[in-house]
């Protein structure tokens, strides 16, 4: 039995299925898209974490998948709010104006939007509670 974070090689057999072959076929395709999917994030999430052979203490990854579409609060779009530290500001506002208390997470998508962020945080009062790195691509 593999535990969360154990490591897994080629070859390795993770289940066993028997049922009625049609059955099985129907299945197969989302079964195998969903694990492709997961373990691809776990070799990223992997990969982020020991960067240079180094863990990348004190930071923490938190998340490594959204949820399902029509399960998330709604979103402000950038776009929309003239850019990352706009649609944060405006966020912390309405949460104010309303008496609201929850956490708020951004999703970036460069390094530089993580900048801004970082930069907008440490000097005021927000709800932000994490950065999520969206669609990155990590090159060495």
């Amino acid at each position: 039995m593999r535990k969360d974070g154990d490591y897994v090689h080629k070859g390795l057999k993770s289940g066993k299925v028997s049922r009625n072959a049609h059955k099985i076929v129907v299945a197969e395709r989302v079964v195998l898209n969903f694990v492709q999917r997961m373990s691809g994030i776990a070799t990223l999430t992997k990969i982020l974490f020991y960067i240079n052979g180094r863990c990348c203490y004190p930071a923490r990854i938190l998340e490594t998948k959204k949820t399902a579409t029509g399960l998330r609060l709604p979103k402000v779009l950038i776009g929309a709010a003239g850019g990352i530290v706009n649609a944060i500001k405006s966020v912390d506002a309405h949460l104010k104006q309303k008496n609201l208390e929850m956490d708020v997470k951004v999703e970036t998508r460069t390094l530089e939007e993580v900048k801004e962020v970082l930069e907008y945080v440490s000097g005021s009062k927000t709800r932000l509670t994490r950065i999520m790195l969206d669609n990155m691509v990590v090159y060495r």
